[in-house]
């Protein structure tokens, strides 16, 4: 019956361990973060005015970063303890060739493959990277803005 008793208890050690590692990680980091902004754990995947063309990979690692409160987004070039948090309609956004920003974009953009998304999408506007008029998303070609005559789909012929 000993024997049991210490197995549990070391068993129970160990957890007790595992544990305190998992909340030491999930505690915010102590940054020095300006206004509009708190510490945290960030990863290159959240969305600062830097990452809103869909274009963009992005590593999901998360590490130590001052993250913007809710409606304002990183400008780009900035980060840590120097972020600059801004409203989407001050972002300095990098869109690819064909696009445009557009603060308030389509949560679902249409694309080549899926021409009735945005008819069918429940995600809320947020600032984005959309096609100029006469281009669509293709997914075949990496999320570029291609021509809609370009497109293979039947239904972008006419969209």
């Amino acid at each position: 019956m000993g024997f049991l008793r210490w197995n549990v208890l070391f068993l129970v050690a160990v957890l007790q361990q595992q544990i305190d590692r998992s909340s030491q990680q999930l505690t915010p980091p102590n940054l020095n973060c300006p206004s509009n902004s708190s510490a945290a754990w960030v990863t290159d995947c959240d969305l600062t005015c830097a990452t809103v063309d869909y274009t963009q990979n992005c590593d999901s690692n998360m590490k130590p970063g001052c993250r913007c409160n809710k409606g304002l987004y990183a400008q780009t070039g900035t980060s840590g303890e120097s972020v600059n948090c801004v409203e989407p309609e001050y972002c300095e956004a990098k869109c690819g060739p064909n696009k445009y920003f557009d603060p308030q974009a389509n949560g679902c953009q249409p694309t080549c493959e899926w021409p009735d998304l945005p008819l069918t999408c429940k995600a809320p506007p947020r600032p984005g990277c959309v096609c100029n008029e006469g281009y669509i998303l293709s997914q075949t070609y990496n999320y570029a803005c291609i021509k809609l005559s370009k497109c293979n789909h039947p239904k972008t012929k006419s969209y």
